[in-house]
C-alpha cells in the first residue's frame, strides 16, 4: 500500500496516543496502559497499513503486551518462542487466566511491570516454580495484583518474594480459596502468627503499603469463629483487614464485621 502523505512524525505521534497511560484508581500512583479494545485494534491495523507505520505500531504493541484471556496468552506464548521482540518488552498485563505457568518459564531481560487482574494462582502455576526465583521475575520492579485468587496469604507472598528487585507493590481485592473446615482453614490461610519464614520482617512490615485485605469465608453460615481467629493472630493488620462470607456458592458475598472491630 502507498505510504501516507502525512509526515511520519505526525503519524507516530497519533499511534503513541493509543498507548497512553493513566493513574490506576486502585493504588493512586500506579501507571497502567489503557485497556481500550479499539486502541489495540487500531495499532494492529497500523501494522498492516504500510511499512512506515508498521515499525512504530509493532514496537508499541510489543513494549507492553495486554493479554486479556487464556486464548490470547496461548497465542502470545507461541509467538515469543522464536521472536526477537522479547528484548523490547517492558511490561505485561495478564487477566482472567490460570495458565500463566508456561509464560513464567520465559525470560524477558527488560521486563519491569507485571499487572495481574483476575488471575487464579490457586490453580497454577505450582508454587514450587515461584519459589525457584525464576529469571522471569528477576527484573520486575512493579507488581500489581487485583482480583486475584490464592490458596492462602502465604501463597500470595510467594509471588511477591519471587520478584527480588520489587520497588512498587499494589494489591487490591485479593481472594483466598481453600478446602479446609472450621479453623483449620484459617491456620492454612494466615498461619499462627505474623512471623514469616525466611524473612526478618513480620507480615505487617512486608505489606506496609497494603490499603485493604479482604478475606472471604466461603460456604460459611457463621463466620465469627474464623474471623475472630484471624483477627487474633494478625494484630498488626487489623487496620486493613476486611471479611466477607456466604453460606452457599450461589449467594452473594456479605460483609462481616467482628464485634470487637465496631
Amino acid at each position: 500500500m502507498e505510504s501516507s502523505r502525512l509526515p511520519i512524525e505526525l503519524c507516530e505521534a497519533v499511534m503513541n496516543a493509543f498507548r497512553e497511560y493513566y493513574v490506576s484508581p486502585w493504588s493512586g500512583r500506579l501507571l497502567v496502559p489503557r485497556l481500550d479494545r479499539p486502541a489495540q485494534q487500531a495499532l494492529c491495523a497500523c501494522t498492516l497499513t504500510c511499512r512506515a507505520w508498521s515499525v512504530r505500531a509493532q514496537y508499541l504493541l510489543w513494549t507492553f503486551p495486554i493479554l486479556p484471556n487464556s486464548l490470547r496468552l496461548v497465542h502470545f506464548n507461541m509467538a515469543i518462542r522464536k521472536s526477537p521482540n522479547k528484548a523490547i518488552i517492558r511490561g505485561l498485563m495478564l487477566a482472567s487466566t490460570n495458565m500463566a505457568g508456561e509464560l513464567f518459564m520465559h525470560s524477558f531481560p527488560h521486563l519491569q511491570h507485571l499487572l495481574c487482574f483476575g488471575i487464579r494462582f490457586n490453580r497454577g502455576p505450582p508454587l514450587r516454580l515461584l519459589r525457584m526465583r525464576l529469571p522471569f521475575f528477576s527484573t520486575i520492579t512493579t507488581l500489581a495484583l487485583f482480583d486475584c485468587t490464592f490458596e492462602s496469604m502465604r501463597a500470595m507472598l510467594d509471588v511477591v518474594w519471587a520478584c527480588s528487585n520489587l520497588t512498587t507493590l499494589a494489591i487490591g481485592n485479593i481472594k483466598h480459596e481453600h478446602d479446609y473446615e472450621e479453623c483449620d482453614c484459617c491456620k492454612a490461610v494466615v498461619g499462627t502468627s505474623e512471623e514469616v519464614v525466611g524473612s526478618e520482617k513480620p507480615l505487617p512490615e512486608l505489606l506496609a503499603g497494603l490499603m485493604e485485605l479482604t478475606i472471604r469465608l466461603d460456604e460459611c453460615e457463621d463466620p465469627g469463629r474464623c474471623a475472630a481467629y484471624i483477627w487474633s493472630v494478625l494484630p498488626g493488620m487489623r487496620n486493613v483487614l476486611r471479611f466477607e462470607y456466604r453460606a452457599w456458592r450461589s449467594r452473594a458475598w456479605k460483609p462481616y464485621i467482628l464485634p470487637v472491630a465496631k
